[in-house]
């Protein structure tokens, strides 16, 4: 498939976004879900109602939506080593909005794709990570500032992530199905006879 239009998602409480077609800048922002106050379960609604807020405008609709796939709760006992523990809302959150946001494209017939941190900060940043959370998040922040895809003065790393998951979207789902014909010397135009 090839995408005209892609909304990236970065999936939390507040989520960053960016819309927009290949080849050009993204409109981006970052919107909350759920009060700080309201029932975790909630975000799922939030997500559901910002989707069909883009999708209700049909020049804004996507055809193509990508947010972050669902990573385990703990990774290759990494998290176990350095002692990380989980609250039950960050574990519920992400397949929550998943769950909205597939929902509310299958009304609108938008295809969603899914795609690792590992894998769209690779593409984007030109490894997975920076030896720690924050580095990393600084490096996804520079790279969307040097790109022109962030506001300036923009230090939203949920935004920023979006971004970098829309960079992956529009190289590896927007670009054309088929490439044009290359002609070295312009031999395509010359005739022997």
């Amino acid at each position: 498939m090839t995408a005209t239009n892609i909304l990236a998602i970065d999936g939390a409480t507040v989520s960053g976004w960016a819309l927009g077609a290949p080849g050009s800048a993204p409109r981006v922002g970052a919107e909350r879900l759920k009060k700080p106050s309201e029932d975790t379960w909630l975000v799922a609604d939030g997500a559901a109602k910002f989707l069909r807020d883009i999708c209700f405008i049909e020049s804004t609709r996507p055809d193509l939506v990508v947010i972050e796939a669902l990573i385990p709760n703990f990774n290759s006992n990494d998290d176990r080593q350095r002692d990380i523990q989980r609250s039950a809302a960050s574990m519920l959150v992400p397949p929550l909005i998943i769950g909205a946001v597939r929902g509310v494209a299958a009304c609108y017939g938008i295809t969603v794709v899914h795609v690792y941190p590992a894998t769209w900060r690779k593409h984007y940043l030109g490894r997975s990570n920076f030896g720690s959370r924050d580095e990393t998040k600084r490096q996804t922040l520079a790279r969307g500032h040097l790109l022109g895809y962030l506001p300036p003065g923009c230090k939203d790393d949920n935004i920023a992530d979006a971004v970098g998951v829309w960079d992956w979207a529009a190289a590896v789902h927007g670009r054309s199905a088929a490439a044009p014909a290359f002609h070295l010397f312009d031999e395509g135009r010359l005739r022997h006879g």
